[in-house]
């Protein structure tokens, strides 16, 4: 099922548990569920296949989660870059060493610990937030193209 995502193995360090389980994975900070990904879920599927084909270029995202877009970006030829800001250090830390350990390569990838405020201080050309509250599908891919960077609309 994650043969895509070989970096999603169960882990359990300090405050950070991920698990998984028959139909996806879950993310739990101090015995809360932070995030999940069922592969088999439409929506799920959907949302994270928009975001991929849609992106290129510096990509800049906002939570971590379970790194499944972020490792899928990395994938990609087109995207050069790839800008994590996560608030957790836990995260990142449990991200490098799954990756490391499942030889997933992340040298596009660089880590900001901190708030997603940040974001309106970089400069790039794919902005895709994962740190907010559930929105509409159609909200949930905001792209800043070099044509609205020359005040022309997308």
């Amino acid at each position: 099922m994650f043969e895509k995502f070989p970096h999603l193995k169960p882990y359990k360090k300090g405050n950070l548990e991920i698990l998984a389980y028959q139909d996806g994975v879950v993310l739990l900070i101090d015995g809360l569920q932070w995030m999940g990904y069922e592969p088999t879920k439409e929506v799920t599927f959907r949302q994270l296949k928009a975001e991929i084909e849609l992106a290129y270029g510096h990509c800049v995202t906002t939570g971590l989660g379970l790194g499944l877009k972020e490792v899928s970006l990395a994938k990609k030829e087109s995207v050069t870059k790839i800008t994590i800001i996560e608030q957790s250090q836990e995260v990142v830390d449990w991200f490098k060493q799954a990756t490391a350990e499942s030889n997933t390569d992340i040298s596009k990838m660089e880590f900001i610990v901190g708030d997603a405020e940040q974001v309106a201080k970089i400069e790039c050309d794919c902005l895709l937030p994962n740190h907010h509250v559930q929105t509409l599908f159609d909200d949930s891919v905001r792209l800043r193209s070099e044509e609205r960077r020359v005040g022309k609309e997308c």
